[in-house]
């Protein structure tokens, strides 16, 4: 939403940014379209997360990725590109790259939302390139890099060189025997991306709620993955075909582990280990068939409890505060989120004073009423002028030719 709540952006698979007027009533009209991060029209950018600056309404800061089941979807390719808009009634700017060399999977996990804290910085969640924290042959062998399953922390305000800030920490190899050099340390003191919080496996949004918190909705592994082994034990720790694990609400904080490892950073244990013989907090216990640790295995020193199980395959998406008076004010500060798999959903949880959660209920969504479902929702917005939502549906899920790729839903107060 733009910052005069005048014009809805979107940005899609295609690596078109889209934006409409929108009317009185909530309608979207006059399609303007920005195609300029589109260098080969054969294999467009899939864009996620977008923001506008807060200190300049004219300054729209873009994540951009490889797209997904292609030949260069080679690790280290995410950026995130710096647009000044022209003005004025067309949809034109000028692009800047800032911030290149960001890790990315061999699949569907990416460099995924922006947002601005209220520090001034820009924050963004760099999503997994695994499923349990080792490579393995669904993912295409890659492993976890140094920025990878993390909450990134970038300073908006440098000067980059000539490409951008080349974030890439180590060295890789390409598909095509290339080799890439990298050594970017994100613990230097003038780093211009730092590591504010690690082990969100995939987080594809995130908010600072007015009550002062950082809450992130993360998914969970689908299982079948690798965890790695903690040299500094004599146990053995690594697992094989790991339990499909549930989606967790984070409340995160400086410099916290949240459960996805990662050996370049020295984090070997998934969630809360398996400390006792009886029912632990976010334990990975075994099943038939599958592996979870031996009792006795305690959680990573710095690793944080999740605020809720959120379940498993719910696969949380977008999320937002809800700011308007709407409903009697029974919205207003509440933590509004869309499921994308299970469910297909919109999940409002109630905080209390501490910002814990006390209560889930379903906005809407297939749970409550089939004809309310929605296909695969991805993100949503508040229009804080009248309270109306903009869901995003990747819809079927996919794109190509003959299919829908999206739309968008509103959501009015009734």
């Amino acid at each position: 939403m733009s910052p005069d709540n005048q014009y809805l952006y979107a940005t899609a698979l295609d690596g078109q940014i889209r934006r409409w007027q929108i009317g009185a009533d909530g309608s979207l009209s006059g399609l303007q379209t920005f195609s300029g991060l589109i260098s080969n029209p054969n294999r467009p950018p899939e864009l996620i997360g977008l923001a506008f600056d807060p200190t300049n309404s004219n300054v729209l800061w873009v994540v951009q990725n490889t797209p997904t089941g292609t030949a260069d979807a080679e690790d280290f390719t995410g950026k995130i590109v710096k647009i000044t808009l022209a003005g004025g009634p067309n949809f034109t700017g000028t692009v800047q790259n800032y911030v290149t060399g960001l890790p990315r999977s061999a699949r569907d996990h990416f460099s995924n939302s922006l947002r601005f804290g209220p520090d001034g910085n820009l924050y963004l969640t760099q999503g997994s390139n695994t499923s349990a924290g080792v490579g393995d042959t669904a993912w295409g062998g890659r492993q976890e890099r140094l920025l990878s399953a993390a909450m990134l922390q970038i300073n908006p305000n440098l000067t980059p060189p000539a490409g951008g800030f080349n974030v890439q920490t180590e060295n890789y190899t390409t598909a095509g025997g290339t080799v890439i050099p990298g050594n970017y340390n994100p613990y230097a003191a003038n780093a211009p991306v730092k590591l504010y919080a690690t082990g969100l496996r995939n987080d594809f949004d995130f908010i600072f709620h007015s009550n002062g918190s950082l809450y992130a909705p993360t998914n969970g592994s689908g299982g079948g993955g690798i965890t790695p082994d903690n040299p500094n034990t004599p146990a053995n720790e690594g697992l094989t075909n790991v339990n499909s694990r549930p989606d967790y609400l984070f409340r995160v904080q400086q410099g916290g582990y949240y459960g996805h490892p990662n050996p370049s950073r020295g984090e070997y244990i998934m969630a809360g280990g398996n400390p006792t013989a009886g029912t632990d907090p976010d334990e990975v216990s075994g099943n038939p068939g599958v592996s979870g640790y031996a009792v006795g295995t305690m959680p990573d020193p710095d690793y944080q409890f999740a605020l809720l199980n959120l379940g498993v395959s719910r696969a949380p998406t977008g999320v937002i505060e809800y700011q308007s008076n709407t409903f009697g004010g029974r919205l207003r500060n509440r933590i509004v989120y869309t499921e994308y798999s299970a469910g297909d959903d919109i999940v409002v949880l109630d905080l209390d004073q501490n910002g814990n959660v006390t209560g889930t209920s379903i906005l809407a969504g297939g749970s409550v009423n089939p004809d309310w479902g929605m296909a695969n929702p991805v993100d949503l917005i508040e229009n804080t002028a009248n309270g109306n939502l903009y869901v995003a549906e990747l819809y079927p899920q996919g794109y190509g030719p003959g299919t829908t790729p999206g739309r968008i839903r509103l959501l009015k107060p009734a």
